[in-house]
């Protein structure tokens, strides 16, 4: 009987040192669970910070290429336009020169054509009274 005791208690007592050690086998498996949960909260919250700043910098990046895009079209403009202005100086330049040369070449014209009249009339004069 006393046997069968002793054999009960020690079975009673490897149960429940089985059953504790169980127990703490599944806390320590919770807990590396519950770090491994949170390791991978901390990975995916360290990866969502790098995508918004990637997001963000690509923004960035795009509406500074649009700027400078935008810039870039208004200077082509500005130069467009700076060009066909000094173009339409050029030939108004080159209109005022013609004219003036022609206004020269028809004063010189006149000169010489008064010249020639002068001559005559003397001619004539000298002729008349010579």
């Amino acid at each position: 009987q006393r046997y069968s005791d002793c054999l009960k208690n020690k079975i009673k007592e490897a149960d429940e040192s089985a059953r504790c050690e169980f127990v703490g086998l599944k806390e320590k498996l919770l807990h590396r669970r519950k770090l491994h949960r949170e390791e991978l909260d901390k990975k995916n919250r360290s990866v969502k910070l790098q995508k918004a700043r990637l997001s963000r910098s690509f923004t960035l990046a795009a509406s500074k290429e649009k700027r400078d895009s935008q810039l870039y079209e208004r200077q082509l403009e500005e130069l467009a336009a700076k060009k066909e202005h000094q173009e339409r100086e050029f030939r108004e330049r080159q209109m005022r020169q013609k004219n003036e040369e022609a206004l020269q070449i028809k004063a010189d014209i006149i000169r010489q054509s008064k010249r020639r009249d002068n001559k005559i009339r003397n001619q004539v004069a000298n002729q008349a009274g010579g």
